[in-house]
């Protein structure tokens, strides 16, 4: 397993540790690149969260992601994601548009992703939009559930 899927992961095993629920696993990670995702049949998840992983992604990932967090989903389930996001082809504000000019010097697959863009994808992987929040830095939550 690489090691950047997995790098935060320790942090948050801490933070499920000292805050316990019946209701909540350790992270797991899912390779956007691999087929290799467990089966509806096979175990059956509520939710996923992925955080600030769209701008860095090649746009073919994210084109995966939703279209296997549709097919592993069940009815009512959620998909939550967190990070810049752009909206009607702008970026905003300033630092966000920065921070974007800084990723596409870096590799050219990443950017700040336009929500129009991540939307249709969501809407063919059948996830309605639920909510979209602004936070802090300039980051969105985004929450789609499965029809």
């Amino acid at each position: 397993m690489q090691r950047s899927l997995i790098e935060n992961h320790w942090g948050i095993n801490q933070w499920i540790r000292a805050f316990p629920a019946d209701n909540l696993l350790s992270p797991i990670p899912l390779d956007v690149h691999n087929n290799n995702w467990p089966s509806v049949e096979a175990v059956q998840y509520d939710g996923v969260f992925t955080a600030n992983t769209l701008h860095i992604i090649a746009w073919e990932g994210v084109v995966n992601l939703f279209a296997k967090v549709g097919a592993l989903l069940p009815p009512n389930g959620l998909l939550c994601v967190y990070g810049p996001m752009g909206y009607a082809g702008a970026i905003s504000p300033e630092s966000n548009r920065s921070f974007d000019d800084h990723l596409r010097q870096r590799a050219r697959h990443m950017g700040i992703r336009q929500f129009e863009d991540i939307n249709a994808l969501a809407i063919q992987a059948e996830l309605l939009l639920l909510q979209d929040y602004p936070m802090p830095a300039n980051n969105r939550l985004l929450v789609w559930q499965k029809v």
